[in-house]
């Protein structure tokens, strides 16, 4: 009888072991194709990122904000399995966190990349050196000076003694506002002293407080016919302030922004064309930032433009962008090598 008990406890026990080894075989190999599963995502035919970041933009429906949102729209198409995030800043704050690898992507400006990249500006001392170019978007953010028509405001001279939005106040465009109004004489402590004012704020807001009297003018730098103005024009009269040869000559090599016209009938109050500064838009990267990352988004962005620009279609117009854009704006900063492999594939570069 013991014998048999015996016998029956060798095979429980048996059995047992059997089931457990069957057990931890069977999760082991659950285990190990879990994980070849996720190398498999991780090591995608692009071999893309798990996350993407895309950095522009201190106000909704500003030109950084925009051209922001082409970015991300870009990433997404390129890395559909990333984790694709946009978040705000100023275009100063943008060159910094891409520089120091906190964002793959930037909205930048090419006076902005320049004085970053050299160490000069607001960036002094404080060399940019990982900043590279990936694009231009050749559609021009240009500087604006606008009044109400019952101001009697004509010229820059005769904003002294008035209450002048320059926008964010950490943006280049604000920058060049305010080197507007010193090339006449109105620095800020004139401007106080004169019973004027110079004031910083979302770009937005500041044409609301153009059409309710709280302002006199708002100087601002964004891609046109800017919805903020449109909307304020079909409830105001507005006119474009004059900004003279002499002023425009004085500011331009301080702010690297070019001569040129806004035409006439941009706006349907315009009746002749304007004479101004504007810029051109980028998106910029860090040197740091996979080759073949960068050459899969450039891909991405100018292959694929009904989706890129499809969101934001409203602002563009229906306008298709060229790659040509690139060309007489590659030499502030290098140009990524992805995005250089990208554009002697399309023969832009050679």
């Amino acid at each position: 009888m013991n014998k048999i008990r015996q016998k029956v406890s060798y095979l429980i026990i048996f059995l047992l072991s059997t089931m457990i080894l069957a057990a931890c075989s069977s999760t082991q190999s659950g285990g190990n194709g879990q994980d070849n599963a996720k190398n498999d995502k991780n090591t995608s035919s692009s071999n893309g990122p798990s996350s993407f970041t895309v950095i522009g933009g201190t106000t909704i429906g500003a030109t950084s904000d925009i051209v922001a949102t082409l970015g991300e729209n870009g990433a997404r198409i390129a890395f559909p399995d990333a984790a694709i995030r946009k978040t705000p800043g100023s275009t100063t704050e943008a060159a910094t966190k891409v520089n120091d690898g906190l964002a793959e992507i930037g909205y930048a400006i090419p006076p902005n990349n320049y004085d970053a990249f050299h160490g000069e500006g607001v960036y002094k001392g404080q060399k940019h050196e990982n900043l590279r170019l990936v694009l231009s978007i050749d559609d021009p953010s240009y500087i604006t000076i606008l009044a109400l028509e019952s101001s009697g405001i004509d010229t820059v001279e005769d904003l002294k003694g008035k209450r002048v939005g320059i926008g964010d106040g950490r943006t280049v465009s604000s920058n060049v506002g305010i080197e507007i109004l010193k090339a006449v004489g109105l620095e800020e402590d004139t401007m106080k002293k004169s019973g004027g004012a110079i004031i910083t704020g979302d770009w937005g807001e500041q044409y609301r407080m153009l059409g309710d009297g709280q302002l006199d003018a708002v100087i601002s730098g964004i891609a046109q016919p800017a919805t903020a103005i449109t909307e304020l024009s079909a409830t105001k009269d507005v006119k474009l302030v004059s900004i003279s040869e002499e002023v425009l000559n004085k500011v331009t090599p301080i702010t690297k922004f070019f001569m040129t016209e806004l035409p006439a009938k941009t706006f349907d109050w315009q009746k002749e064309d304007y004479r101004t500064l504007a810029t051109v838009s980028q998106l910029v990267t860090s040197k740091e930032v996979s080759e073949e990352w960068i050459y899969e988004f450039t891909k991405a962005f100018w292959e694929n433009q009904e989706e890129v620009i499809w969101p934001v279609q409203k602002h563009w117009n229906g306008k298709d962008f060229s790659q040509e854009a690139l060309l007489g704006n590659d030499d502030i900063i290098p140009i990524h090598s992805g995005a250089e492999k990208y554009y002697k594939e399309a023969g832009i570069l050679p």
